[in-house]
């Protein structure tokens, strides 16, 4: 079974990813799940998803050792705030 976490973003958060990636690292290890998840976030603006910046992170040491992670990236300007409590 896939494990789901979802952020709605409706500012410029420039670590928005890397916020996701931890609270889904959290949530799995709270879990102890192991399995796939998707990760999704909501933007309110395409300006907030354009500012976003990716997960990379390379290791000094061993290039083996790097940590990326992809989310599924939403923007839905046009959504009232009915819409995106209902759809909570």
């Amino acid at each position: 079974m896939q494990q789901l976490e979802k952020i709605f973003q409706g500012n410029v958060d420039k670590m928005i990813q890397f916020s996701m990636a931890s609270k889904i690292t959290m949530s799995c290890a709270h879990d102890h799940y192991n399995g796939p998840v998707l990760g999704v976030i909501i933007y309110t603006d395409q300006n907030c998803k354009d500012n976003a910046l990716p997960v990379q992170l390379n290791s000094t040491f061993d290039q083996t050792c790097n940590l990326c992670a992809t989310f599924k990236e939403i923007v839905r300007p046009s959504y009232s705030e009915k819409q995106y409590i209902d759809d909570e």
